[in-house]
């Protein structure tokens, strides 16, 4: 596996870690605002109850990079702590985002010990302890949110909403206009200077025992790089320990 640089694999992990098709050009007509969009999505995965009372998450997954599948394991304590660690080969990477700080381990990138996230990178990053997402209650979060329109994606019509976050990051979300589950995010992100987008599709939705409905497959990509990750298992409210989102000393 060729090396993969310490920021851009630590946004990429953040996001390891979101059917009917004949009535689509009905349900346009009648959906018309982002609320009505972003309230039907918000119900497709759950309704706003069930998602307050996520505590915690856990999930083990599979993750294949250019060929090569490697065990992930990813926890969130909701609102507060996330952390994402990857086996590669006997050689784990770890990102971990709190509501103070974030620091990865990369050893792929010539980083074996753990190091501070940049301020571009923890931003992002602690979205993914927002186990609901930036949708739901965005105006109180500083997101504003506009429907771009519709457009057709992999034989789906799809909304196209553009949110932007309170530091200006942009993100289109395209929702089904059937399912109203999210089948793409796409962000437009800065890493050391450059410019880039990363585009996550996401699919085999399923629900939970809990009642909460996400996605089991995703396609992580951008330029050069694609990461395909399978969910295996899923704990919803199982107590974890947080010292383990604490940054070891080197």
């Amino acid at each position: 596996m060729k090396h993969i640089p310490t920021i851009l694999l630590g946004l990429i992990m953040a996001f390891l870690g979101t059917g009917l098709r004949a009535q689509n050009a009905q349900i346009a007509q009648i959906v018309q605002t982002p609320d009505e969009i972003v309230n039907k999505y918000i119900d497709a995965i759950g309704g706003k109850d069930k998602l307050g009372q996520i505590r915690t998450l856990h999930t083990e997954e599979e993750i294949t990079i250019m060929n090569n599948p490697s065990p992930s394991v990813t926890d969130i304590i909701n609102g507060k702590a996330y952390k994402n660690q990857v086996d590669f080969s006997g050689q784990q990477v770890i990102t971990c985002y709190t509501d103070k700080a974030g620091w990865t381990v990369n050893p792929l990138a010539g980083q074996p010990t753990p190091a501070a996230v940049p301020a571009e990178q923890l931003k992002i990053g602690q979205m993914q302890f927002d186990i609901a997402g930036p949708l739901l209650d965005y105006a109180a979060k500083g997101n504003k949110l506009s429907l771009v329109g519709t457009e057709s994606l992999g034989g789906s019509t799809v909304y196209k909403l553009k949110l932007t976050t309170a530091d200006n990051t942009e993100m289109f979300f395209f929702i089904d206009t059937s399912t109203f589950y999210l089948s793409k995010l796409v962000m437009r992100l800065t890493a050391a200077g450059n410019p880039f987008e990363l585009v996550v599709v996401s699919s085999n939705y399923k629900k939970t025992p809990f009642g909460y409905t996400m996605p089991f497959t995703r396609e992580i990509s951008y330029p050069g790089l694609t990461i395909t990750t399978e969910v295996k298992k899923v704990a919803i409210n199982d107590q974890i320990d947080p010292a383990i989102f604490e940054m070891p000393k080197s």
